[in-house]
């Protein structure tokens, strides 16, 4: 019988790459990114990369390798991360992927659909009207292309709008239609997620943050805005970098920035509260880890 693979899945800010360390330790398993963000190399900091201490309780795999000027899709990351995990799984070794990103574990779940790559072209016109015209007319004109997707996605939530968007500009069809046509990789995984009330959640996830940006996320986003990449790359939008940004191009002062950060962090976590709420409506089985016995629960089901 294959070795357990377990997905832990939770808002940011939870404890969630801690919790996974040492129940990883206790049972003898490796732990696998599933974060959008922690691929990136020298963003250690401002993604909460998994620090010097957990790395050492356990095997840590998918972490700081990737160059901040490359995106990387949902459709690249189960390219170089199922064969991660079943290599992990063939030694023996019990998984836990760890992460908040939600399109990975409704890839990893459903599968993704086989869309062809959409012209540069394409892609820069649709990033252009969503500078200049705002997301809300963006999600309008989706709307009359894709009206299901279109219901499905908030106005705010630009980069899905935008690539719902440019998927039904460049193929014709709409993106609902393309997801109606897909294959989860060949997985057999378990789903847990951290029990975290919001308001602590929120208090925790502003503390860090300040933490951060004492502690080298401003430093980050410095060496970042020396390469004068991109802004519409993913690593350009991670949590509190436009912020950090913003203050070091002196558009807005450094409380103002920290302010913000935090506001938008806390927003992101309400939608990833919001996102696994309907994954359970959809009938996905999640195990609860609570508290202070949550190593103990997710050690066992990593078979420790």
């Amino acid at each position: 019988m294959s070795p357990p693979l377990v997905v832990l899945i939770a808002p940011t800010a939870s404890g969630k790459s801690r919790l996974a360390a040492l129940a990883a330790a206790q049972a003898g398993a490796s732990v696998v990114n599933m974060d959008a963000l922690q691929h990136y190399a020298g963003m250690a900091v401002g993604t909460a990369q998994p620090d010097s201490e957990e790395t050492r309780l356990a095997p840590h795999l998918g972490y700081g390798w990737l160059d901040p000027a490359q995106p990387f899709s949902v459709g690249q990351y189960l390219e170089r991360f199922v064969p991660i995990v079943q290599a992990e799984l063939a030694k023996g070794r019990g998984v836990v992927l760890v992460g908040g990103t939600g399109l990975y574990l409704n890839a990893l779940l459903f599968g993704i659909a086989d869309i062809p790559a959409i012209p540069e072209t394409v892609r820069r016109q649709v990033l252009d009207d969503l500078e200049r015209e705002g997301s809300e007319a963006t999600h309008r004109r989706l709307a009359q292309l894709d009206p299901e997707t279109a219901r499905r996605l908030h106005p705010a939530d630009r980069q899905r709008v935008g690539r719902a968007l440019e998927v039904a500009l460049a193929t014709g069809t709409p993106l609902s239609q393309w997801q109606q046509a897909t294959h989860p990789p060949d997985l057999q995984l378990t789903v847990a997620t951290l029990e975290i009330d919001r308001e602590t959640l929120g208090r925790r996830s502003d503390r860090r943050l300040e933490a951060m940006w004492k502690g080298g996320l401003l430093e980050e986003a410095r060496t970042l805005l020396a390469r004068a990449l991109d802004p519409n790359l993913p690593a350009m939008k991670g949590l509190g970098y436009p912020h950090a940004l913003a203050f070091l191009r002196g558009e807005l002062q450094e409380e103002e920035a920290l302010a913000a950060a935090q506001l938008g962090t806390r927003q992101y976590i309400k939608r990833q509260e919001t996102w696994i709420r309907g994954l359970i409506r959809k009938g996905v089985a999640f195990e609860r880890l609570e508290g202070e016995r949550g190593v103990a629960q997710l050690a066992g089901l990593l078979g420790g």
